[in-house]
């Protein structure tokens, strides 16, 4: 009974909050939409961001759980020279080869918490191999697949106008303006809100 009281709770404080969201306030329509499929939550964001760092720790595992399973999340990594488009590389690679989630998170400890910035694509190799990804398995990331991928997430970039990371985009429709946001619950109640309209 406790429970059923606890999970009611939450759905009429989500009910509420999302009574209270506006478009031009909390989220904007993109000028040049891509209405997806299906509901999609992608994330735009750089292992090179200090605020993309603490929400792979903090906001993202939250947004994973809370989302229903009818609806997937995706991540793009942004990138703007060869070194970053090499980082975007490794994550695709990742992603294709199932293990994203563990080697996301040794490259974001490896360039914040051990200072490794790399500035070159062979430090960037050498991060990446460190975090777990063996040297067969890297130089997949010049393959026709990966390279494919990674144009295909620029030109995203470009449609949707990416300036500010990390930012939030819904069904290829609505940008989360995040400086609207006032709490985490706030942030989780808009974004499962926006997968619906």
């Amino acid at each position: 009974m406790k429970k059923l009281i606890v999970i009611l709770t939450m759905i009429l404080s989500f009910s509420s909050l999302a009574a209270d969201f506006t478009q031009g306030t909390h989220y904007t329509k993109v000028d040049n939409p891509a209405p997806t499929s299906k509901p999609t939550v992608t994330e735009y964001f750089s292992f090179y961001c200090g605020h993309c760092y603490r929400w792979s720790k903090t906001v993202v595992p939250q947004i994973k759980k809370t989302l229903p399973s009818s609806v997937d999340f995706r991540q793009v990594h942004t990138y703007a020279d060869p070194v970053t488009e090499q980082l975007s590389k490794t994550f695709v690679l990742s992603e294709q080869l199932g293990n994203a989630p563990r080697i996301e998170a040794a490259i974001f400890d490896a360039i914040h918490k051990q200072k490794r910035r790399p500035t070159t694509k062979a430090e960037v190799k050498s991060l990446v191999l460190d975090s777990g990804l063996n040297a067969q398995d890297y130089a997949q990331t010049n393959s026709f697949m990966v390279s494919a991928q990674v144009r295909k997430h620029g030109k995203e970039l470009k449609q949707f106008d990416i300036q500010a990371i990390p930012t939030l985009i819904v069904n290829g429709q609505y940008k989360v303006n995040l400086q609207s946001i006032k709490s985490e619950q706030e942030l989780l109640a808009l974004v499962k809100y926006l997968t619906t309209i």
